[in-house]
């Protein structure tokens, strides 16, 4: 019998993919610029795939656990924790300084584009930097709300209007003045790990997993929602990238009028009156603002559930979720049999230092003067430098997916898969042995299933694959320090 408020598949798919696809949908064509047209697609069904793989892992050893950091601390220890407390905030304020700078371009246009459609021209002091104040002034007060009821009520505006955004793209880039043009497109380009950082961003859904599937109502069918998702996700970044890439790929700059390469913000390819970029825009701003104030809770949320965890944190239905006060809940039966290997004595005393460790005093609530302010007043100052100062989209993404990616879809969820299987191998069979009194006892320790033990040539396959995925993460971290963006 299914339980009371579970998922069923086809809602956590269209969740899953609805969450990835972001505002970075506009740098795709760019991705497919710096890869190639050929070699592009081969790229996003690639990190897809690897993305995807990695989120099973994630689902498959965090069963019972609401966030995967804990099952991290619980297989890896507290610095895994820490390390994935980190790059979830890192990951959400690049996703912050990316919106920053889309807003101000897109409010520096639409703006232009009001002023010109009643005749008139810009003032000469009208500039991005002053649309990334304004963006700055109307979004601060909202980063202070704790209570999102409404604004979470939106949020499905966000899927509808990205999805616009996305047809748009692929309509521009195959209807002229764009058109499908091979003449100058590259095949294969040298610069695709550029691509790769840009990618794990887009594929970023990780810390996220554990909490969208916990209440699957059909947990048996997690793996195939999970590679749906994704794969819905693979045809729509495919198509947005290879459509902006063949139409624009070159075009004239539509200020200075001199050729270049598309952008890492497609719609910069358009001037403010183009009807369909105005369009795009419109879609593109309501959905970012609308994002921002979720998106900000949430990175506040991170950085104290990780860094502060005896405050509580109020989500944006009102109630309250402290870190600590939900680790022992969600803690699976699982975890138990580690324990179980233990003499009787050590048992007892790891289970009672663990219960310690979980019963810790009572959560302080978040105070608006030392906590909600001063972190809005200084990541919001952050934001606003980046939009200020170094606008480039490109580069931010493709630093902070290389970053965010080599720890949180190629490092940790392989690591603790290695660990887990690791243990499973060091467990004996279970032995049948008669007891003096003739009857038979059963030796089933840890998992207590034979089919549960791994084999050494299992094992080392699992060792292989976590070592290769690692290497590869890091190689596409390394290779965005030697790669410079075309």
């Amino acid at each position: 019998m299914a339980k009371a408020g579970a998922q069923p598949s086809f809602v956590l798919v269209f969740s899953l993919a609805a969450t990835l696809i972001g505002s970075t949908n506009i740098s795709l064509p760019w991705v497919i610029s710096q890869s190639g047209l050929i070699l592009g697609p081969i790229l996003i069904v690639f990190v897809g795939l690897l993305s995807a793989y990695s989120g099973h892992l994630i689902l498959k050893n965090s069963k019972g656990y609401f966030d995967f950091g804990i099952k991290c601390r619980d297989t890896l220890g507290k610095w895994s924790e820490v390390l994935a407390q980190i790059i979830s905030v890192v990951m959400m304020i690049s996703a912050q300084i990316s919106l920053h700078i889309f807003l101000s371009q897109n409010v520096f246009s639409l703006v232009n584009a009001f002023i010109s459609f009643a005749k008139g021209v810009p003032p000469a002091w009208w500039k991005r930097e002053i649309a990334a104040l304004i963006i700055l002034a109307l979004e601060f007060p909202l980063t202070l709300l704790t209570n999102l009821k409404f604004i979470i009520r939106l949020s499905s505006f966000g899927f509808i209007a990205v999805l616009a955004v996305s047809v748009i793209v692929i309509v521009t880039g195959v209807t002229p003045p764009g058109g499908i043009t091979l003449d100058g497109a590259t095949m294969f380009s040298t610069n695709f790990p550029i691509s790769l950082g840009v990618l794990s961003v887009s594929f970023f859904i990780h810390n996220m997993l554990s909490s969208m599937f916990h209440d699957a109502r059909s947990p048996k069918h997690n793996p195939i929602n999970l590679f749906l998702g994704f794969f819905i996700d693979i045809l729509i970044y495919t198509s947005v990238g290879v459509a902006g890439y063949l139409g624009y790929h070159h075009f004239p700059d539509p200020i200075t009028g001199e050729c270049r390469t598309v952008p890492d913000n497609y719609l910069l390819c358009f001037s403010s009156t183009n009807v369909w970029a105005f369009v795009a825009r419109i879609f593109l701003t309501l959905q970012m603002l609308i994002t921002w104030p979720v998106m900000f809770r949430q990175m506040r949320s991170s950085f104290f559930e990780g860094f502060f965890p005896k405050c509580a944190i109020h989500c944006g239905a009102g109630c309250v979720c402290p870190r600590r006060q939900i680790r022992a809940h969600d803690r699976h039966d699982e975890t138990q049999p580690l324990l179980d290997n233990l003499p009787a004595e050590s048992r007892e005393v790891r289970t009672i230092e663990r219960q310690a460790a979980d019963r810790s005093t009572g959560p302080v609530e978040l105070n608006f003067w030392i906590h909600i302010l001063p972190f809005a007043i200084v990541f919001m100052g952050i934001t606003t430098l980046f939009a200020l100062f170094y606008p480039s989209v490109g580069n931010i993404l493709r630093f902070a997916g290389a970053l965010s990616g080599f720890v949180y879809i190629y490092l940790l969820p392989t690591l603790v898969e290695a660990v887990v299987q690791y243990r499973k191998m060091a467990i004996p069979e279970p032995s049948m042995t008669p007891d003096p009194n003739g009857s038979i006892n059963q030796d089933l320790n840890l998992m207590g299933k034979s089919e549960d033990v791994v084999t050494k040539r299992s094992f080392v396959w699992t060792v292989t694959k976590t070592t290769l995925m690692i290497i590869y993460g890091l190689a596409v971290l390394a290779f965005q320090f030697v790669f410079r963006a075309k």
